[in-house]
């Protein structure tokens, strides 16, 4: 927060106001800072200052065993609990310390008042660390001073109104290349200070080394590596783990989400939300995330023991940063191993987007002394790189359309590993992979699947394959956009990959009362009758309940229960177009046994897309777009339009972009100006309306 001092004020009046009138700036001058100050005053009320809960504790418990460890995590409070090293870190308030003693745990208070132990904490580390302040000025002076290679992405402002910003570092910086891109991001628990400091201080470095480092000068030429210090910057500013809601925002996370860390829903906090967006816009071989409390490189699972099915590379990835770093021994192991969580960052940004995704806990000490802060940065800045390397390794490719040849958003498939996907802009796809052979296939909406067999990866560097996919209509599950699964259920293998792609046979099942939100990439239209079918994946029928919204977040619509394979209807909800679509389990059977809840297969749009050029078949009682894909303008052609017949163009969020009459058999539009994506044409006249679908490219 700023503060008006009465000289920043009368500088103001100076400017503004002729000398003679001496008297007057002063007074207007304290009137301004009066208004200004009481405006700070509401401002600051508006918000709670401490940054914990009040009378939260920071509560050591001594585990002696694995069975205390349990004891200790059923009692779902916010904490980090360290079994292999035989403690865990609490923050309770009274009550739930209470629960702890009552448990017949061990335990001892190190911190009696966190609130009051942060106070002014800052204030004598300014000199030491970058504050929330210092940190978002380095940020937008390295942006100032290499525009060329560093740019500033602001995503929005936290409840107390600090920015929720990142860095691109890359040599086009303000083109999506075909490159592959890393992820770092730190401080999600805002008092473990040392990973966004670390992360800082590496934006700088890379920043200034360019041209003149080759290493660097090579990775940022070869690679778009994006920096986000602070992912939860009012818990910075406040000293605390919580944001300002008290929501541990690494308990937040949409995949396999339980209800931890005070978090009242998937990706509730607007801190979550941002870095989730920034993950899932994006196409990243490598996301490492910071924290501190520990020194260890953690890989997925959080939420389960068993390993995930991308274990070789992210192991693999797990010891080379070990064995890259400067730390005598830094250790490597699954975060479940270290303590099960639900809803934690290197779960969704693996679970939903394939990214080989680790944790990297930094220093022993969540806030270390000034005095080792270069200390563990020149430990971490060998293994960054490194990480930057690696990400380079693999495979790698274009995918494009076989007669357009324009390019193609598809899920690649290697072997039984979690998919990654190409980029809708450009087509480049990259996964990190050991050396060996692999089997490879490629799924996207309105395309025939590819599959290309006996692939070799080498041990460094990478093996190209670029594929054309051969257009053919069909519409259905793009990807995971969020899971939810109460109480877990460790004896299912969670194939959320199964529902991508048309029916196969292969299915997730949502355990009960589980939930699962799906992105259809681009929306559903409302056609006569049925739009689209929920395939069930086994022969015995049960129950769920689907919903549809035009976001990842809501609002949702239901359009009701359905029973095995069910097909439903939009217009009976009042929807002319739904991309996402969210299936609930109805809460019958058992929880914690195989194939629990109800099994999904598919989802699959019953639309059927014009085709590219008109005809006076399709004309007749419809209409036509084309071209398709369009560039600059675009083509609505019909017969005998309805008196008032209206046109709409939607995008893919929902919104109406374009709306115009349809008073002529033939439309011209303008469509230079809309973002490339796909977009519904809707037609709507008295009697009926129609939908058709085309690609901006």
């Amino acid at each position: 927060m700023t503060t008006f001092a009465p000289e920043y004020c009368k500088k103001i009046i100076k400017k503004t106001l002729p000398p003679r009138h001496k008297d007057a700036k002063i007074f207007i001058a304290m009137r301004l800072f009066l208004v200004l100050f009481l405006l700070q005053i509401l401002v600051i009320s508006g918000y709670s200052q401490n940054g914990w809960r009040n009378q939260e504790m920071e509560v050591r418990v001594t585990l002696a065993n694995n069975d205390e460890a349990h004891k200790l995590g059923d009692l779902h409070l916010n904490g980090d609990i360290h079994a292999l090293e035989g403690h865990a870190l609490m923050y309770v308030v009274p009550s739930e310390y209470d629960r702890i003693q009552a448990a017949g745990l061990k335990s001892e208070i190190l911190k009696s008042d966190l609130n009051e132990y942060y106070r002014g904490f800052w204030k004598d580390r300014a000199e030491a660390y970058h504050n929330y302040d210092q940190i978002i000025a380095l940020m937008d002076s390295l942006a100032t001073a290499f525009p060329d290679i560093c740019k500033k992405i602001v995503t929005g402002t936290t409840l107390q109104g600090r920015q929720l910003t990142y860095l691109k570092i890359s040599d086009n910086v303000g083109t999506d290349e075909n490159e592959p891109e890393v992820l770092f991001d730190g401080g999600i628990h805002g008092d473990e200070i040392g990973g966004p400091e670390n992360l800082v201080r590496f934006a700088r470095d890379l920043c200034t080394g360019y041209g003149s480092d080759p290493q660097i000068t090579g990775l940022i030429d070869s690679r778009e590596i994006f920096i986000y210090p602070m992912v939860n910057p009012d818990g910075r500013a406040n000293m605390s783990r919580y944001n300002s809601n008290y929501v541990d925002c690494n308990r937040d996370g949409g995949y396999m989400w339980n209800g931890e860390g005070n978090s009242p829903g998937t990706f509730s906090q607007l801190e979550t939300k941002a870095l989730r967006n920034c993950v899932y816009e994006h196409h990243f071989v490598i996301h490492i995330t910071y924290h501190s409390g520990e020194e260890v490189v953690l890989w997925p699972w959080c939420y389960r023991a068993t390993q995930p099915p991308d274990y070789p590379a992210l192991h693999q990835l797990a010891v080379t940063y070990s064995g890259a770093s400067g730390y005598p021994l830094l250790q490597v192991r699954q975060s479940y191993a270290d303590y099960p969580t639900n809803g934690e960052t290197i779960d969704y940004s693996y679970g939903l987007s394939g990214t080989d995704a680790l944790t990297m806990e930094i220093s022993n000490n969540k806030q270390p002394p000034g005095s080792q802060i270069q200390y563990y940065y020149h430990n971490n800045v060998p293994a960054m790189m490194e990480m930057l390397t690696n990400a380079g390794f693999g495979l790698e490719g274009i995918v494009t359309d076989s007669v357009t040849g324009l390019p193609v958003r598809a899920a690649l498939f290697v072997d039984g590993f979690f998919p990654v996907y190409s980029d809708s802009v450009n087509g480049y796809y990259h996964k990190y992979l050991p050396a060996g052979t692999y089997s490879l296939r490629f799924v996207a909406n309105d395309y025939l699947t590819g599959v290309i067999n006996n692939i070799t990866v080498p041990e460094s560097g990478s093996t190209t394959i670029n594929i054309q996919l051969q257009p053919f209509p069909g519409h259905f599950v793009s990807n995971v956009a969020t899971v939810v699964i109460p109480g877990n259920n460790f004896q299912d293998e969670a194939n959320t990959p199964g529902i991508i792609g048309p029916p196969d046979n292969i299915n997730y099942s949502l355990g009960k009362n589980g939930v699962i939100h799906l992105d259809m990439q681009y929306p559903v239209p409302d056609i006569e009758g049925n739009d689209f079918t929920v395939v069930e994946g086994d022969s015995t029928p049960e129950g769920f309940v689907c919903y549809v919204s035009q976001t990842k977040d809501g609002p949702w619509v239901s359009l009701g229960d359905g029973l095995g394979t069910t097909s439903f209807d939009l217009s009976a909800a009042g929807v002319y177009g739904a991309r996402f679509i969210m299936i609930v389990d109805d809460n019958d059977g058992t929880a914690n046994a195989p194939d629990a809840g109800f099994d999904l297969d598919a989802v699959e749009s019953l639309y059927e897309p014009a085709g590219i050029e008109p005809s006076p078949e399709r004309i007749s009682g419809s209409f036509v777009v084309y071209p398709d894909p369009a560039t600059d303008k675009l083509t609505v052609e019909t017969e005998n339009p309805e008196p008032g017949t209206s046109l709409e163009l939607i995008n893919a969020q929902g919104q109406v972009v374009i709306k115009t009459e349809m008073n002529q058999g033939k439309l011209h539009l303008d469509i230079s100006t809309l973002d490339i994506g796909v977009y519904l044409v809707r037609l709507a006249g008295r009697t009926k309306a129609e939908v058709k679908r085309f690609s901006k490219r």
